[in-house]
């Protein structure tokens, strides 16, 4: 939770385009963004901070983001991981799926069907919008 007592998110995409599109979408909706296009980058975000959910691209120049999906749930094992790829290998999406996501979304996405998922998700963790005030 931020300061403020908001959600922090992790956004991971190496494609800077659907990076900012995510962004922009979540702009103004109570949540705190922290975003990356690297998985190093993604790995100093998390040295900093414990994240309650991660949106993240499985496919990187820098390898896969499966071992950072299972550093985050170390870090707080109910971190929600929203695995978001053009990945198209059955095998490949079940493995990010089994391992650690709780959802998985292909590319490309429908921003509405993300925000959903995402406050899906939190408020399974009691974080969504309006839960302290209203009970979700």
């Amino acid at each position: 939770m931020s300061a403020k007592g908001n959600p922090l998110v992790l956004m991971l995409d190496d494609n800077r385009d659907a990076l900012t599109t995510m962004k922009a979408a979540f702009e103004g909706l109570p949540m705190e963004i922290h975003a990356a296009s690297t998985i190093g980058e993604a790995e100093g975000l998390l040295e900093e901070k414990t994240f309650d959910l991660a949106i993240l691209d499985f496919y990187l120049p820098d390898g896969t983001s499966a071992k950072l999906a299972e550093d985050i749930k170390s870090a707080r094992s109910d971190a929600a991981i929203v695995m978001v790829t053009g990945v198209t290998e059955e095998e490949d999406v079940s493995q990010s799926v089994d391992i650690v996501a709780d959802a998985y979304l292909p590319k490309p996405v429908s921003m509405d069907e993300l925000i959903a998922t995402v406050e899906d998700l939190l408020s399974k963790q009691g974080r969504s919008r309006g839960s302290d005030s209203e009970g979700n």
